[in-house]
């Protein structure tokens, strides 16, 4: 990958579907939630301030397999391009969660944010990503867990998927679950990253 097309990074609400999307616009299915992301970095806007996703979501058939049940959302926000609010679409599958060796018998979820709001790594189970704006500069990694290859016959390790922009975000601080406490500081390439949330279930 050597292009940066859109990251961003920020936080959910859902709840119940609005009345606006409550009748049965996707084959007369009607919308089982409503939700919100709201963008607190984003690689496309410098202030992010008012950026936010807005759509219903809907039961919708499982994949050929039967394995993953999948969701559609329909939605509206700004297209940067054009400045104007247009509708999506997107498919969402729900994805098994690992336990991971270091994460002592229990499923993970880990949260770090720079002060200024402008950098942050999340870990949920085997995937970890993080993204840091400097002004116009932005630095995205992504990470996952490899079991060692087909079968399981390597060694297992967290592989680093993407890297792209110039900076470091500590994601590899999130692979020792047993050194993460909510508050801990970690101190990498001038910012400091403040652990905000340590879930395990």
């Amino acid at each position: 990958m050597d292009r940066l097309d859109w990251a961003f990074a920020g936080r959910s609400e859902r709840g119940p579907p609005t009345k606006q999307g409550g009748g049965g616009d996707q084959g007369g299915k009607k919308a089982t939630a409503h939700g919100i992301y709201h963008h607190t970095i984003d690689s496309r806007h410098v202030d992010p301030t008012g950026v936010r996703d807005e759509g219903h979501f809907y039961d919708y058939e499982e994949d050929a397999g039967g394995a993953q049940v999948l969701e559609l959302e329909k939605g509206e926000m700004e297209n940067s391009a054009t400045g104007t609010v247009q509708r999506y679409e997107e498919l969402w599958a729900d994805v098994p969660v690992n336990i991971l060796p270091a994460d002592e018998g229990r499923r993970v979820c880990v949260v770090l944010q720079t002060a200024d709001g402008k950098g942050m790594v999340i870990r949920v189970g085997q995937f970890c990503q993080g993204i840091l704006r400097n002004g116009q500069d932005i630095v995205v990694e992504r990470w996952r867990w490899d079991m060692g290859g087909k079968g399981g016959k390597g060694d297992a390790m967290w592989k680093r998927l993407v890297r792209m922009g110039q900076g470091q975000v500590p994601c590899n601080a999130t692979f020792e679950t047993s050194e993460v406490a909510k508050g801990r500081v970690f101190e990498l390439g001038g910012n400091k990253w403040t652990v905000e949330e340590v879930v395990r279930w």
